[in-house]
């Protein structure tokens, strides 16, 4: 069955243009509740308000982003029986969280224009943090200040002057105001997030609240309407051990400017007072609800969430923590720690070899598979093994750096062969840096000994954030998904020899990550190699069912 997914009005008309075309089904992402907010804006397009019903009352199903879009969702198609609307949760994002500021930093983050104001209420930030510092200057030190990230390109000039004068008139003095237009740099925005002592989400209607998700993620304190998806999320959840981390404001807003109401102006300013007074016990609670939204949620989940309501086939990994509960039958015919796999590797690798066809390394190279015992033991392979090929793809730039931010240096072990330091940028720098000498090192050495035998070992950078690192030795197939923060503390799985649709689909994985690198001449040998072995494995199939 061949889905097409639509997003709301954006690309819902796309989605049934394609199913008419080619045929399929439809399945629409509920994202916005236009109903809730469009009037307020006087904008009261009726014609986008009806579209919006008429694309959910046509999708096969509707995948709505948490429990206030569910029940947009379901009132909106009130009179279609049988109408299947599933809910969607994000998971969080992967930031490694930090200690609070010795400076008080606030940032409310998100669209801002004058078209939504009533909506986003970027002023109603801006007069709160004001009127907070000029009602309790001591709460706050010498240096506060404020940071408005989304605001609309067209009107920066205009708002970079208005935002620091309203400031000063209720501060009774000069603060930092930081306005800045919309930043599409996710990962250097999240990196930025987690250094603030507080978020504020203050719309007042929100359908989920992705900005305050990642403030969650990022364990800063965060400030948030109850008019939000986000909060019913927290609220219907983990009730008061989740609303009880938060700072919830009812947002009563005006449609006449400035768009907020002086009791707004007062709640939003006493939140950020508490926080400012006590910061230890926000920076606990954030940590705390943290904790509790990713033991619940994960990208993982949604991603089942979504293939379950698609009904799609899926690996049903029920729960993914230091013990590793798994509904797989037949699927995988053992479960270790990384490093103990690679013991099998180095087995198979010895003279007269197990393997003789391939190796492929697939993501991030452990250590342990690029230290002088692996460089002798892949050399010694390749000679003896001459139509043998080794490939090695490791995880690398912006993917690498990524990841390298989720770790907690305090958790990092001094590595046994390598004197890495702990920092986890500087830490992946240096190992990316070590697996390059090292692949250019072996090339260079089975060059000097054999310019066939270098022909068959290549190596290239994967630029694209990974979810699963692979090792593939002949047919034995060993996959690591990146559940845990650090590859080495979570589980490597063999592929029972039995399942072989799904190593095929574990190659289709790689091949689609790399014919994304287009040019390169590795990535097109390990497509190459990769295409064939599906079709060998699928020829096998074949004959076995015959």
């Amino acid at each position: 069955m061949v889905w097409w997914i639509g997003h709301d009005l954006i690309t819902g008309p796309w989605a049934f243009d394609a199913a008419k075309m080619f045929g399929g089904r439809v399945a629409i992402v509920h994202h916005m509740d236009y109903d809730a907010y469009r009037p307020l804006q006087f904008e009261g397009d009726a014609n986008d308000v009806k579209e919006q019903k008429r694309i959910l009352a046509s999708a096969d199903v509707i995948l709505a982003v948490g429990p206030k879009l569910f029940d947009s969702a379901r009132d909106k198609v009130l009179d279609r029986q049988g109408a299947h609307i599933a809910e969607l949760i994000p998971g969080l994002p992967r930031v490694r969280a930090l200690p609070s500021p010795g400076r008080f930093q606030a940032i409310t983050m998100g669209r801002f224009g004058l078209k939504n104001e009533v909506i986003k209420q970027a002023g109603l930030a801006a007069a709160a943090f004001g009127t907070a510092i000029g009602g309790r200057p001591d709460d706050f030190g010498l240096d506060p200040a404020l940071t408005l990230l989304g605001i609309d390109e067209n009107e920066l000039v205009t708002r970079r002057h208005e935002f620091p004068v309203e400031v000063e008139r209720l501060a009774g003095r000069a603060v930092p105001v930081i306005v800045r237009g919309y930043d599409e740099g996710r990962t250097d925005i999240l990196d930025e997030l987690r250094r603030y002592s507080v978020a504020m989400m203050l719309s007042t209607h929100e359908g989920f609240g992705l900005v305050g998700w990642e403030a969650i993620g990022a364990a800063v304190p965060l400030i948030t309407s109850v008019n939000s998806g986000l909060y019913q999320t927290v609220d219907r959840y983990f009730s008061g051990a989740g609303t009880g981390c938060l700072e919830a404001i009812e947002i009563h807003a005006s449609v006449t400017a400035p768009h907020y109401r002086d009791e707004d102006v007062r709640a939003v300013s006493n939140a950020l007072c508490r926080i400012a007074r006590r910061p230890t016990r926000a920076k606990d609670n954030a940590l705390q609800l943290k904790s509790l939204v990713e033991q619940r949620f994960s990208w993982q989940g949604a991603a089942a969430a979504f293939c379950a309501a698609l009904n799609l086939r899926t690996l049903r990994l029920s729960r993914w923590s230091s013990e590793y509960t798994f509904e797989l039958p037949n699927t995988y015919s053992a479960a270790t720690r990384r490093e103990l796999e690679f013991r099998a590797l180095w087995d198979g690798l010895k003279h007269p070899s197990r393997f003789r066809r391939c190796i492929l390394l697939f993501g991030g190279i452990s250590t342990a598979l690029s230290d002088e015992r692996a460089f002798s033991n892949y050399a010694e392979w390749l000679l003896n093994n001459p139509s043998a090929e080794l490939f090695i793809c490791y995880e690398s730039g912006p993917a690498a750096l990524a990841r390298a931010r989720e770790l907690d240096p305090d958790e990092i072990e001094e590595a046994a062969t390598l004197d890495l330091p702990r920092e986890p940028t500087a830490r992946m720098q240096q190992k990316e840096q070590h697996i390059t000498e090292f692949c250019n090192r072996l090339a260079w050495l089975l060059d000097g000994r054999d310019s066939s035998t270098a022909k068959r070992f290549g190596h290239l950078r994967v630029c694209e954030g990974l979810s699963t690192y692979v090792m593939i030795a002949d047919d034995e197939f060993y996959l690591t998904p990146l559940m845990s923060r650090r590859s080495s503390e979570t589980l490597t799985l063999r592929v029972a020899e039995e399942s072989r649709q799904f190593k095929i689909d574990v190659m289709m994985y790689i091949i689609h990550t790399l014919e994304k690198q287009e040019g390169d001449e590795v990535a097109d040998r390990v497509v190459r190699y990769l295409k064939t072995l599906i079709d060998t494995i699928s020829a096998r199939s074949e004959r076995d069912q015959a």
